[in-house]
């Protein structure tokens, strides 16, 4: 529910100059609760660093429908059944 924090940060190579090394830390919690800096695992992917988030239930997606779509549905019914009736009875007075 809360955002995660995503810090990348670089440092100068000592090997070459032109080059930047970086590292990716992210902000989580421990067991007990603590916010706590996550450093990034540089193994699971060869040559990236991948950040684990964890993925917990209770998010509330938003509501989708509900009362205003089915109000839309009753009344769209209304009208079709409406224009139906009104079709077949101008065709009887026709003839």
């Amino acid at each position: 529910a809360a955002p995660i924090e995503i810090t990348v940060s670089s440092s100068e190579n000592s090997a070459d100059s032109t080059k930047l090394d970086y590292t990716i830390t992210s902000t989580g919690k421990n067991d007990q609760g603590q916010v706590i800096q996550i450093p990034a695992d540089n193994t699971a992917i060869n040559g990236n660093q991948t950040v684990k988030v964890l993925n917990t239930t209770g998010a509330q997606l938003p509501a989708t429908g509900g009362m205003g779509t089915t109000m839309l549905y009753v009344i769209g019914g209304i009208l079709l059944v409406g224009s139906a009736i009104l079709l077949v009875t101008r065709k009887r007075m026709s003839h």
